[in-house]
């Protein structure tokens, strides 16, 4: 028993003893006294802890929150993938990652994990919206802090958080060497003369697109491999085409700061130049007008290391181009792209594949000319930009990009078919130095 209790017990020994009313009721009010006394620490400590509570609480709602909200996004990206997975990621241009059915192999190997990872990443609700916000959030940090460094030494690459920049503002990928080169390119060019052989009635023509991976900017070294492969490739000279990069003045005004494709003037230029190529005598379509659509674009380079630190207005020329009726995978779509959508500022963000048409497994355009000749174009997405303005020149224009014909459309591409079935007159192969190379790029008969 404690001190207060044996107090109270004392005191109510003593209004035994006493029984005059002044005394009991003096000694009535020293109980109640400690009575209240006994009570008060207990009546404090339930204060306490409750006011402990709420404190711990409130601390911790930002991390409930958080909590409810990763598992609310990851929740909504599961069904999303599993039910209702978008087929196209139009920021990064490509096709969006889905779930695979798990095997022994690919659980036990990783495979299937890291698929899930990405294809979880992808199917988020909004992805591609808070992957561009956050960029562009983080570029108005960097941007200006980074200038001065980068323009100091403009004559040089720079590396910045595994992102290589050139000039001072442009996102560049290293030179490749030839050495590490040549057996890709000879495996690619015995590919091709096998087509070639086996294919005498069509008319073939190559054009290699030279980029950044084909110069030393600050040696003005090339690669050399453009002139390599065509050494190779059993074709007349004269059907062979190439978009040469001779200097940094000159890749800086033909190709996008922060994307690896060329911007508006450099694929006109092809457009104009694969037209003499392919011996067409129609003089090419003439823009109506050139126009910046966006002020702040950050393509495709602006993913890797410095997460859009720098941007670049979006600048497109406008075509009038003929009626055509187009067809992706065998399906009837009212466009390819959003170029014109874009002009009537119906658009509210660019990227080079939501402008020009993303990279698909099959796309024909049919321009109901049935005097012109029907051509197959077999490329990446460096077509995407000459795809409509080569359609215009031709009756039927089909285009394959092999790394999805497959996947797509669950069936092997067969190019003596496939021509066959199209009643194709002309085969052009265009690609930049991984089109070349990649084993993905790789025709079978």
């Amino acid at each position: 028993m404690d001190k207060l209790s044996k107090m109270i017990s004392f005191l109510e020994s003593l209004k035994a003893q006493h029984h005059d009313d002044e005394s009991v009721h003096t000694i009535d009010e020293i109980e109640n006294s400690l009575k209240t006394q006994a009570c008060a620490p207990d009546a404090e400590t339930g204060v306490e802890r409750t006011e402990a509570f709420r404190r711990f609480i409130k601390k911790r709602i930002p991390n409930i929150a958080f909590v409810v909200l990763t598992v609310t996004l990851l929740g909504a990206s599961f069904l999303n993938s599993m039910f209702f997975p978008k087929e196209i990621n139009t920021y990064e241009n490509r096709y969006a990652n889905k779930l695979k059915k798990p095997t022994v192999s690919t659980v036990l190997d990783g495979s299937f994990q890291s698929s899930t990872e990405n294809a979880l990443s992808d199917q988020i609700p909004m992805a591609c919206d808070m992957k561009s916000t956050y960029r562009r959030l983080h570029a108005q940090f960097l941007k200006e802090s980074l200038k001065p460094v980068f323009h100091s030494h403009s004559d040089e690459y720079i590396t910045f958080m595994d992102t290589l920049v050139f000039g001072g503002d442009q996102l560049v990928y290293r030179p490749r060497k030839l050495e590490e080169l040549k057996e890709h390119l000879e495996n690619k060019a015995e590919n091709y003369n096998r087509i070639f052989a086996e294919n005498p009635d069509i008319d073939f023509y190559t054009y290699f697109i030279e980029k950044d991976t084909d110069m030393n900017f600050e040696t003005g070294e090339r690669t050399g491999a453009r002139e390599y492969i065509y050494s190779l490739l059993q074709l007349p000279d004269e059907k062979k085409g190439v978009f040469p990069i001779r200097s940094y003045e000159e890749f800086r005004e033909q190709f996008y700061k922060t994307d690896h494709h060329w911007n508006n003037k450099g694929s006109y230029r092809a457009y104009c130049e694969i037209l003499k190529l392919l011996g067409c005598e129609d003089a090419p379509l003439v823009p109506t007008e050139e126009k910046t659509l966006f002020e702040e674009f950050a393509g495709s380079k602006s993913t890797i290391g410095t997460e859009s630190t720098i941007t670049e207005p979006f600048v497109a020329y406008h075509f009038d181009f003929p009626e055509m009726n187009i067809k992706v995978v065998g399906e009837p779509v009212s466009d390819y792209g959003s170029q014109e959508a874009c002009f009537k500022e119906e658009v509210s963000e660019i990227s080079y594949g939501s402008f020009y048409g993303t990279d698909d497994a099959e796309i024909v355009f049919e321009n109901n000319r049935p005097d012109r000749e029907n051509i197959l174009l077999i490329g990446e997405s460096y077509d995407n930009a000459l795809l409509k303005l080569l359609a215009s020149h031709f009756n039927t224009t089909c285009s394959v990009d092999l790394r999805y014909y497959e996947p797509i459309t669950g069936e092997k591409f067969n190019l003596a078919e496939y021509t066959a079935a199209h009643e194709i007159d002309k085969v052009l192969f265009i690609g930049n130095l991984d089109f070349y190379t990649m084993t993905e790029f790789a025709l079978e008969n």
